[in-house]
């Protein structure tokens, strides 16, 4: 679940899906790194299904994360791509 702020809630599938269930507590909350929200959010298809890749609207800092992915087992990011400060070099989503 991601947020107008950025955050990107992480929430234990099971407890969800569980009947009854009024409080939900997230198991861990990953903050915006450009302070925007994200743009889209996109499951590792492959071999490694705890990834998350995360676009972020670029703040027009070279040194901004744009793309960042999330481990989402391990709670961590594990990695990502800045934009190269051009229209030809700045990360979108293919959807």
């Amino acid at each position: 679940m991601s947020l107008v702020s950025g955050s990107v809630m992480v929430y234990d599938a099971s407890v969800v899906a569980t009947s009854g269930t009024t409080s939900l507590q997230p198991l861990h909350v990953f903050t915006s790194p450009t302070g925007r929200a994200p743009q889209d959010l996109a499951p590792n298809p492959g071999d490694l299904p705890n990834l998350v890749a995360v676009l972020y609207e670029p703040t027009g800092s070279l040194d901004s994360p744009v793309v960042e992915l999330l481990d989402v087992q391990n709670l961590q990011v594990v990695g990502g791509w800045q934009s190269g400060g051009t229209p030809e070099t700045t990360p979108t989503s293919s959807k």
